[in-house]
């Protein structure tokens, strides 16, 4: 039979605390890495080195610029492609609320981007221009509040 270990007096675990400490076998475990006071702070984030803030008027411009890039793009794909068949069918071309349409939606690429970088102020930008745009493109296309009597 063994005999029951005895605990550890105060004593005992005083003089264990003492000794050095062994290197962590497990990297990663280990503190945290703190940067000396007198460095700079380190630049991260999407667009950290090339003077991007995180500021309304650059989700407003750039809320303004992918739906334009997309309307022009989707424009000009359909003027080429028009009279290629497509499954039996000649094309016709996109129509212009689905063009409209998948403009808005593009806004959705640059608030995903300032939401994982955590800029939260440029993602307010292109929230706001993605919603007028929308309301924009169910008034005229879906509402046929655009075209004349």
């Amino acid at each position: 039979m063994s005999k029951p270990k005895e605990h550890a007096s105060h004593a005992d675990q005083a003089s264990r605390s003492q000794e050095p400490s062994r290197p962590n076998p497990r990297p990663g475990s280990g503190p945290p890495y703190q940067r000396p006071l007198d460095s700079p702070p380190p630049k991260a984030g999407f667009g950290a080195g090339y003077g991007f803030r995180d500021n309304v008027w650059l989700g407003l411009g750039l809320g303004l610029m992918f739906p334009a890039a997309t309307w022009l793009a989707l424009e000009a794909l359909s003027d080429r492609s028009l009279g290629i068949e497509v499954f039996g069918y000649p094309f016709a071309g996109f129509s212009d609320s689905f063009v409209a349409t998948m403009a808005v939606c593009t806004n959705f690429i640059p608030f995903v981007v300032f939401m994982r970088a955590r800029r939260d102020h440029a993602m307010r930008g292109v929230g706001l221009v993605t919603m007028v745009l929308a309301l924009i493109v169910v008034a005229v296309y879906f509402l046929q509040l655009g075209e004349p009597a």
